[in-house]
């Protein structure tokens, strides 16, 4: 089988197995240039110095965008998120083939080849300064500040995907117990928990809701149509404007962001790792338990043995 022909029955395979359509669309992509640079080559022809030299021109890359359908080649290297990125489709494409029988175990290239490391810096999550600037600025009463404090509050609160959020209707909201069925990725569900705020927040907003054909929890005011990722977008842009904030809030921003305090606050992996869905915890060590010098040394200010040893003394 000729390495193209294997890439569109894995894109198939993807879709069939009901992966989300962007990771669909992000296997393909992170593939097509990997085709493109061993054109003409059988599944089985494509060996291992071959993946290792394809990583290497990757990370030597000066140019972004080469060969892309879409966007304009601009200068510039990949980022080591890009270049991992890369290896680990790579890495799916021909486990995919030794599962379906088409590459035996010991032919795979991707043997023995490391995915390489992700940068260990912290995400760039919202900060919660401006995360009030944000809840002040929805302080009108209106009922677009209602509904957008609801928006805000409940991203920052939940740390849910923003596809879970506008795709969220009252027969799956708790707000007695503080609890929502959201459906994410993939179409998954899971249960967000959420504070007496955020609840309250909710239940203001659904009080002038305006009424509309599909009921959905969030939704346009003046078309009555749900919200979309690229809406709620837009109104925390609008928001951001109005109170002057500068940093990073895009809907997944609150999703770091809530990961990153949860942690800082004290909480632990364990249970962060439920709270944002993830099938290991692995991957929330790997993604969130990264300190900047300053956390680490606020965090060893307020758990240090010896500080809670004088404390203790002080107390008798």
């Amino acid at each position: 089988m000729r390495l193209a022909e294997a890439v569109e029955q894995f894109i198939v395979a993807c879709q069939a197995a009901g992966l989300a359509p962007r990771t669909v669309k992000w296997y393909r992509g992170k593939l097509r240039p990997f085709v493109a640079a061993h054109a003409g080559l059988g599944v089985e022809e494509v060996s291992r110095q071959q993946v290792r030299q394809y990583i290497v021109a990757l990370q030597q890359r000066d140019r972004r965008y080469e060969g892309h359908p879409y966007h304009v080649p601009i200068k510039g290297g990949l980022s080591p998120f890009t270049v991992r990125g890369h290896v680990q489709a790579i890495r799916r494409l021909f486990s995919w083939l030794v599962e379906e029988g088409h590459l035996s175990p010991e032919a795979n290239p991707m043997l023995r080849i490391p995915t390489p490391r992700r940068p260990q810096q912290p995400p760039k999550g919202v900060a919660m300064e401006d995360v009030r600037r944000l809840i002040d600025a929805c302080a009108g009463g209106s009922i677009a500040d209602r509904r957008d404090l609801a928006v805000i509050l409940f991203l920052i609160d939940t740390g849910c995907r923003v596809g879970g959020l506008v795709s969220l209707k009252p027969g799956y909201l708790d707000l007695e117990r503080g609890r929502a069925i959201v459906r994410e990725k993939g179409d998954k569900a899971r249960v967000v928990a959420f504070t007496d705020v955020t609840a309250d927040a909710i239940r203001e907003w659904l009080a002038v809701r305006p009424a509309g054909e599909e009921d959905f929890v969030f939704r346009a005011i003046h078309s009555q149509a749900p919200l979309t990722g690229t809406a709620v977008r837009e109104l925390i842009k609008r928001r951001s404007k109005r109170a002057g904030v500068n940093g990073r809030v895009n809907p997944h921003a609150f999703r770091h962001g809530f990961a990153r305090q949860y942690l800082l606050n004290g909480g632990d992996l364990s249970t962060l790792s439920q709270l944002m869905g993830h099938t290991d915890v692995r991957i929330t060590r790997e993604f969130y338990a990264v300190y900047a010098a300053e956390e680490l040394a606020r965090l060893h200010r307020k758990y240090s043995p010896v500080a809670h040893l004088f404390a203790e003394e002080e107390s008798r």
